[in-house]
């Protein structure tokens, strides 16, 4: 049997939907490594699978899609706890879509919570729902469907919130800028919020944060954002000139260890030899997917790549353009994994691209 612990879960629900007896068969399937997301596609086609689902793994937007199309799962799920928990979680707008596909469901709908204390002669709610399950987007959209609302009948784990999530929640209710945690912003989501909002450079007070940001901008970035907020200008940081000798050459780099995968990539994408220049470039933070971007414009960069980082989706990416990978990538055991664990769709597509690369098809076979 082929091993699937190094796919994807996307791949892994690939082969079990194209055809589920085969994938049985031929690989040791990683069930631990799906998803919410990919659970749904599969219980959609197979929900004779339902006992092998990480109930764990299925936030409150994955529970609606699955209800709509499978109203019976409300029985087949045996976990009564995340049952209960993913009730109370769903919004009105969920409540809303699911209902008009399944409106017999409607019983399940949970009372406002009732249990209360008396403070001044107000009833406040003390039975706040618990959010720490749900996913960055659904606390986000808990807090932007009506933020009054949810602040008063859950109790919002705000550390789960991911700096694009933060965006959307600011441009809209700039007055939670105080729950935000900085650390979760990339470069691209600070653009994204400056566009929206100038004011935050001032409300931010972050002080380190924001340097260390302005620095990270590229090109690109202060390009999107001085045509939104030409004032901004004044925060574009010189060139640093504070310097180090090294045979003679000054070198100066700014830190990248705090960005994601793709604003790595883009920087060095946009310019490599000026990225290389100006940059201490975390090679390790960027992931499969902004590999194959970087392998294709600048294939010299081979020794770079960190393979383990690479499914077997990006690898067929790769081999479609540059089929010389083949030979330049130097780790054989994990290219000898690769072949294996490629679906026949992925064969398809490589093939059709590199039809002489069907000679690793067969090997994969043996």
């Amino acid at each position: 049997m082929f091993d699937t612990s190094d796919l994807a879960s996307a791949e892994i629900a690939d082969l079990i939907l194209k055809n589920y007896e085969e994938a049985v068969k031929k690989y040791d399937l990683s069930w631990k490594r799906i998803n919410g997301e990919d659970w749904v596609r599969i219980l959609v086609k197979l929900p004779q699978l339902v006992d092998k689902c990480d109930w764990s793994e299925v936030t409150n937007r994955d529970w609606v899609d699955l209800l709509c199309e499978h109203p019976e799962f409300v029985e087949l799920c045996k976990d009564e706890f995340l049952k209960s928990r993913m009730w109370k979680a769903l919004t009105e707008n969920d409540w809303s879509r699911l209902l008009k596909a399944q409106p017999q469901l409607a019983k399940y709908k949970p009372e406002q919570p009732t249990d209360a204390e008396n403070q001044s002669g107000k009833s406040v709610v003390i039975g706040k729902w618990d959010t720490s399950h749900l996913a960055s987007a659904e606390i986000a959209d808990l807090i932007l469907e009506n933020y009054e609302e949810a602040a008063k009948n859950y109790d919002l784990s705000w550390k789960r919130i991911n700096g694009e999530d933060w965006v959307r929640i600011l441009v809209k209710y700039p007055q939670l800028v105080d729950k935000c945690d900085w650390s979760e912003v990339t470069n691209r989501d600070w653009v994204d919020l400056l566009c929206e909002h100038p004011e935050f450079v001032e409300l931010c007070k972050d002080e380190f944060w924001k340097s260390g940001m302005w620095k990270a901008l590229t090109e690109n970035d202060w390009a999107r954002l001085l045509k939104a907020q030409p004032q901004l200008a004044k925060y574009k940081p010189e060139q640093p000139t504070d310097t180090e000798n090294r045979g003679g050459k000054s070198v100066v780099r700014w830190d990248t260890s705090h960005l994601a995968s793709a604003e790595i990539a883009d920087l060095i994408l946009e310019n490599y030899e000026e990225a290389a220049k100006n940059y201490d470039l975390s090679w390790k933070r960027i992931n499969g997917e902004d590999w194959v971007r970087i392998l294709v414009k600048y294939p010299q960069l081979v020794d770079k790549c960190d393979w383990s980082e690479v499914t077997n989706r990006d690898w067929v990416d790769l081999l479609c353009e540059h089929p010389e990978f083949v030979e330049l990538c130097k780790d054989e055991f994990w290219k000898s994994g690769m072949w294996k664990a490629l679906t026949e769709n992925d064969w398809a597509r490589l093939l059709k691209a590199q039809p002489q690369l069907a000679k690793y098809k067969l090997a994969g076979q043996v």
